[in-house]
């Protein structure tokens, strides 16, 4: 099974050895992480018809923590334009969608953070076109919200604990 991981930072700072453990718990699985750091689902869209291109048994998606950074907003409609856009191109029954972890608005320095309250319809967002596009929602707060601390030092990226439950909420999802 060939899954591709495609998105912002959160997957972009997954290591080889994440890639490995999820190719461990995951029968016959090869794992390609084409995330980039910085992106949003505009940047998705654009690469989506070449990411549709390869040779994938499932796509599993990680936008939106951009889309909501004060400093590059992405409005919440073209948000859900762009993200129905990736998911016609990779096709959404082959398709998996994160919702994102909840930030930790303390540890973020400076003025522009990233908040819980402009997060949340993005989420919101998430969970409304997979409900009706057919894809696969990966409700990832249940892995997180039992752990602390799973932020790293900036309050917006995983540390090795996020990292980990984040793995498990992709492979227990694919196994289902």
């Amino acid at each position: 099974m060939n899954i591709v991981l495609f998105g912002d930072s959160l997957f972009a700072r997954l290591k080889k050895g994440h890639l490995n453990q999820l190719e461990s718990a995951i029968t016959n699985a090869t794992v390609h992480n084409c995330a980039t750091g910085g992106f949003n689902t505009s940047d998705g869209l654009r690469r989506a018809a070449f990411i549709a291109n390869l040779p994938a048994d499932r796509f599993i998606l990680c936008f939106g923590m951009n889309d909501c950074a004060p400093w590059k907003v992405v409005p919440i409609e073209e948000f859900e334009t762009n993200l129905l856009g990736i998911l016609s191109a990779l096709g959404a029954e082959r398709t998996s969608v994160i919702t994102l972890p909840q930030v930790n608005e303390e540890l973020q320095p400076g003025p522009n953070k990233r908040l819980n309250s402009l997060l949340a319809p993005y989420n919101h967002c998430i969970e409304q076109i997979c409900t009706h596009s057919g894809a696969t929602r990966i409700d990832t707060n249940p892995y997180f919200s039992p752990l602390e601390p799973y932020h790293a030092s900036d309050g917006v990226h995983l540390n090795e604990i996020g990292e980990n439950a984040l793995l498990v909420a992709i492979r227990e999802s694919i196994q289902r």
